[in-house]
Order: structure tokens, then sequence, then C-alpha cells
């Protein structure tokens, strides 16, 4: 069987908005298994505690479904007076309702492997979604015969991107080293290497990321052709209609899966402001004087891009007032001119 015009598109758009988090797959499911059925976020938060997801806060659904199940392509909203309703959108529902019971399959299958872990945030910056991105990048490890370099997967032009090239490739491939999903591999004796004299990077799937990276690849390739459609939207009906229940495969197991490991994400990799006040003081236990950007390059490789100038100096700032640094200026004189530059230092009771 081969895809229909369009069908890879609809599907890329739905990785990016849906497809890459358990818990927006069971907003998903709920709506596919009812088809007719107008629902409001309460209603569907309602379902998700009938079975047995306790995250039943309605303001967090509505965005949900306002910001990622519509632009997804799964549902239309249907205002009645100043409440907003959603029904499935007819368009592509098979391609979608299979493909969502696809990544819940192969969620369940996978346990130590969240979707938003492979396929990346929705709220990605730069010009293209992760979730697009990686599973671009995902084809061309698996279909190579070599490891290919960074610079040879950044020139590949992309025909669901108009065929245009992914820019920054080596920034949008840094998380996923971090996550374990890839290894990078510097090599000295690579052809460009000697041409440049520069070593060259190779990248390749990391082998503990191997099957479920390769099976989530052929699987969703296999949704493309209209394989395995009766199957998966069965998986679709069965588990949004808690017909089955049991531990391994139930609906809440699905979507706290997804809510825990986006919760741990952001606090042990991106984290808030204890996080990063906590990283500044172990850089700082050695001693010594740090300038606010010296911190920041510190702070650099805990994080998938550097943090905020302003941010570090408020986050400085309060931990300042709170007696766990000392700040001082010190007179510097580059270039005959006059110029003062602001230094931190941790107390030793921050330490």
């Amino acid at each position: 069987m081969t895809e229909y015009p369009g069908a890879r598109e609809s599907l890329m758009n739905y990785l990016s908005f849906v497809g890459n988090h358990e818990h927006k797959l069971g907003i998903a499911a709920i709506l596919y298994a009812n088809p007719n059925y107008p629902y409001h976020p309460a209603g569907v938060a309602g379902t998700f505690n009938r079975l047995g997801d306790m995250d039943p806060e309605v303001s967090n659904f509505s965005r949900t479904i306002k910001s990622c199940i519509v632009p997804g392509g799964v549902a239309t909203a249907i205002k009645d007076g100043n409440r907003n309703y959603y029904l499935t959108n007819p368009e592509d529902s098979v391609l979608l309702k299979t493909a969502t019971g696809f990544l819940v399959d192969w969620s369940l299958k996978f346990p130590s492997h969240s979707l938003q872990q492979v396929l990346g945030a929705t709220q990605t910056p730069g010009e293209i979604r992760s979730p697009l991105a990686r599973y671009l990048f995902y084809g061309q490890l698996l279909t190579r015969d070599a490891p290919p370099t960074i610079t040879q997967l950044a020139e590949v032009k992309y025909k669901e991107l108009g065929n245009k090239k992914i820019k920054h490739a080596d920034v949008m491939l840094n998380p996923m080293r971090k996550l374990g999903l890839i290894a990078v591999k510097h090599i000295d004796t690579h052809p460009r290497a000697a041409a440049t004299q520069t070593p060259m990077t190779e990248v390749s799937i990391a082998p503990a990321a191997m099957e479920p990276i390769k099976s989530l690849y052929a699987g969703l390739e296999r949704v493309l052709k209209g394989e395995d459609t009766r199957r998966f939207r069965t998986v679709v009906d069965n588990i949004a209609r808690g017909s089955d229940p049991s531990d391994t495969t139930s609906f809440a197991t699905l979507t706290a899966k997804g809510r825990n490991f986006s919760q741990n994400y952001n606090s042990q990799v991106k984290g808030g402001v204890a996080f990063v006040r906590a990283k500044i003081r172990e850089i700082m236990a050695d001693g010594g004087d740090f300038t606010a950007t010296e911190l920041r390059h510190k702070l650099a490789d805990t994080y998938d891009r550097p943090l905020n100038m302003v941010r570090i100096y408020r986050i400085l700032n309060g931990l300042a007032n709170d007696g766990y640094l000392t700040v001082r200026w010190e007179l510097m004189r580059p270039t005959g001119h006059n110029k003062s530059i602001q230094l931190y230092k941790l107390n030793s009771e921050g330490a």
C-alpha cells in the first residue's frame, strides 16, 4: 500500500502537536473513541478521572485542547454561547486515529521511554518544531549506510519542509545526546576531516535507544501506508473506554507516564529558579570570584541553550539578598577607559 497525498504532512503536524506526549494522546483517544460526541474540557477531565488518572484540572485540559489538539488536526471547536465544545475533525481521522493507537501501543511496549523524551517538546525555539526535526533525523540515522556527520544531517533537504534544510542541527541534536538517544563520535580520519583539518562529528542512535526508536519510526511509516489500521483503531477504543483495566496497559498508566517524564525533565534538566540557584552554588563552591558571564558559560553544559543574562542577574541578586553571595565591584582599565565589573563570591554559609 502507498500513502495518499498529504498524509505525511498531516502526520508530521500531528506528531508535533499531539503525538509527542502521552497525556495529549489520552485526550485524542477519548475524542476518537466517541467521534460524534461534542466534548467540553470538563467532560474530558471527568473521563480522565473515571479511567483512573486523577489530574482533573479543567483549565489545563482547556489550554491543551486549544493549543495542541485542535492545531494537531484531531478536533474542531464548536461554540455554544460562551462555552467551547470539541468534536473530532473528520479530515484525516482514519490516519490520525490509527497513529494514536500505534503511539499508545508503542508507549506501553517501551515503559522506559516516553514520547516526549524521544520526540521532544511541542514548544520548540527556532523554525522547526522538535518532533518533526527528530523524526527526520531518525529517518536519516536509520536508513544511511554509514553514520552521518552533523553537517550532513543539516545539509539534507526535506520535502516535509518544502525542501528546506534544518538549520542549527547541532543545537537540536544536543538535548538528544543528553537524553541518551544518540551517540556522538569525533572522527579525525573522516574524509572531510582531512580536507578541512577539523575532526568530523559522526552521529548514530545510542544502542540502548535503538529498539524503541527503530520501532517508532518503522511503525509510523506503516501507519502512513495504511497498514494495521483496524488493529490500532481498536487499541484507541479499548483504552479510552476502559475495557482493558490491567496495570500495564491502563489509561492511567499511559497518561501518567508522559506527565512524570515532563516533571522530571523540567526539574532535572531545564530546572526552575530553585534548580538554577542550587547549580550556581555548586559551581561556586570551589571558591573564587565569578562574573555573571562566567557563570552563564559554566551553566551551559546543563541546559539545551545558554540562559538569558537578565534571568541570571535576577537569580544572583536573589542569592545575594538571601545572604549566600557577596557582591563587589572591581575597577577595570581596558584601553585607557575606566570600567567596573561586578564580581560574585559564595559566602562560607552558602556553600
